[in-house]
């Protein structure tokens, strides 16, 4: 698994690349939170599949504003 954070003042986005031989579901299987403060406090985002059957990999993105 391959994991991408970025974050401004405006927004915390991350992006989660799994195999897509793997049948797992987002806010089931696995779960992402974002921090904006350095690890104060987490807040948990919604995972949406945005690239499907890519390369062998599915992307999922979530972000927080």
């Amino acid at each position: 698994m391959a994991l991408a954070t970025w974050s401004s003042s405006f927004a915390s986005c991350i992006a989660v690349q799994l195999a897509d031989s793997l049948t797992l579901t987002p806010g089931t299987d696995f779960t992402a939170e974002v921090s904006r403060d350095g690890g104060t406090t987490w807040t948990a985002v919604t995972l949406s599949l945005t690239m499907p059957q890519l390369a062998g990999v599915k992307m999922f993105e979530g972000q927080f504003r």
